[in-house]
């Protein structure tokens, strides 16, 4: 179990970028400024030794931050590049990897050799700047974080995410709807920030007749907005979650789309993986069947399409499953839709057995039980070929797989056999090309097929 749950840290969609104690610059940039010059020293794909900010005036720079445990960064490597070709001549792209020299000097081999194995593999073009400093400079606190710089040298965005459409909205003197990044000490926003001890929308004051918090029961839904909680889920099942309460007859799901909230009516979680939950994982299909109209609402991708949602009822009416039918209830009043589970067939990735031979040439010489990690080859040593294949197989290319879990067709495994092992995987973890072929190379495959699952179905109230 150990190792299944540090293999899938090695995937997080997120990143947060650790800066050491020495800051170079403790002043983030913000929208609007002109941002200060940075020489940029260390290169690939570029034409030139080094460049500055300062040499692009007249012209759009984009400045795309990741780092190398970044797996939402690494990616979007492919969409980047292809933007660099497309708008070549019109803005220069260029992917900062940022790195603390500090903490350890193989990080910066490791960044390196995580984008050199994928220009290896994929020809990536794209200019790239490998950088120890920036990152603290700019104040970068996670990542990705993208920064759009117009010819006169003022930064004109901070996001998480761009594509074609929202460049070339930039590129006409507009800015476009996009997801915000935020500086390290950055405020979100002016107002008041979510408090996880009350409910949400309230301060536990006088309001319009009084306080806000006397009420016996309450279900509201609102557009999330910067100065709500990211992602807080609590009061839905027996497990809490993150900020959770132990207040009995409160519930929160903050931050969450309409996928999000309808997977956590029926299951009590807004989603799951391998390594989260297998017995779920095999039996409830996450991709929800919207047979619907108008499926816009639904889109996962989009911060204008996230909620807030908060539940108070009396406590005898408290338990899990009372909440989660009455947030049922709520979405299908709030939207106008109806919903229901039913079994269906749905496409599923098969882990299958093509050559035993290859297979069993992976037996254990015997030996104290271990595995080491260094991102990019984890060695096991007498170790059981099911728990392996958790954490690389279902649990970890489950996150690899366009890296979007929740749109990812369950990986289930056919292998049928156990036996302990010694496996040199040498693959890195965030790239689905290379575990395929590891894979294959030791008489393995994912095949595509088709298996019956549960499904949430949802439709329009009046069809």
């Amino acid at each position: 179990m150990k190792v299944m749950k540090f293999l899938v840290l090695l995937m997080l969609l997120s990143s947060e970028y650790k800066a050491s104690a020495q800051t170079v610059n403790n002043k983030f940039p913000q929208i609007g400024d002109r941002i200060e010059d940075h020489t940029f020293t260390d290169l690939v794909n570029y034409h030139d030794k080094s460049f500055k900010i300062s040499d692009y005036k007249g012209k759009w720079l984009v400045l795309d931050f990741w780092s190398r445990w970044c797996s939402s960064c690494i990616a979007t490597f492919p969409k980047m590049n292809k933007l660099s070709q497309e708008f070549y001549g019109k803005v220069k792209l260029v992917l900062v990897g940022v790195y603390d020299h500090s903490e350890n000097r193989s990080e910066e081999l490791l960044i390196k050799e995580t984008f050199n194995r994928r220009r290896k593999r994929y020809g990536f073009d794209i200019a790239v700047a490998f950088d120890s400093i920036a990152g603290r400079k700019y104040c970068i606190s996670t990542v990705p974080a993208i920064f759009v710089i117009n010819p006169n040298g003022i930064l004109v965005a901070k996001s998480i995410d761009i594509d074609s459409s929202q460049l070339a909205i930039f590129l006409k003197g507009y800015i476009p709807n996009y997801e915000r990044s935020y500086s390290l000490l950055e405020k979100k926003h002016d107002g008041p920030y979510y408090r996880p001890k009350i409910p949400l929308l309230t301060n536990t004051r006088m309001s319009n007749g009084g306080v806000d918090t006397s009420f016996i029961a309450r279900s509201i839904i609102a557009k999330w907005q910067p100065g709500m909680a990211e992602y807080i889920l609590y009061g839905w099942s027996d497990k809490q979650g993150i900020g959770g309460s132990d207040i009995p007859g409160w519930a929160e799901a903050i931050g969450q789309n309409l996928n999000d909230l309808f997977r956590l009516a029926y299951t009590g979680e807004s989603g799951w993986s391998y390594a989260s939950n297998d017995s779920l994982y095999r039996i409830v299909s996450r991709k929800l069947i919207l047979e619907i109209v108008d499926s816009t609402s639904f889109k996962e991708s989009h911060s204008d399409k996230r909620f807030g949602y908060s539940l108070k009822m009396p406590v005898k009416h408290s338990d899990p499953s009372l909440m989660r039918r009455t947030l049922l209830d709520d979405l299908h009043r709030y939207f106008n839709l109806k919903s229901y589970m039913e079994t269906r067939l749905v496409d599923v990735y098969k882990l299958v057995v093509i050559d035993k031979k290859k297979l069993m040439k992976l037996q254990t010489k015997g030996g104290e039980k271990k595995y080491i990690s260094n991102g990019f080859t984890t060695k096991f040593r007498n170790y059981p070929l099911s728990e392996v294949i958790k954490g690389i197989g279902p649990a970890g290319l489950d996150v690899v797989c366009q890296f979007n879990i929740n749109k990812t067709p369950p990986i289930l495994s056919y292998i049928g056999t156990d036996f302990n092992v010694d496996w040199d995987y040498n693959a890195d973890l965030r790239d689905w090309n290379e575990c395929l072929e590891l894979l294959r190379k030791n008489g393995m495959d994912l095949k595509m097929d088709k298996a019956e699952m549960k499904c949430i179905v949802i439709k329009d109230a009046n069809k």
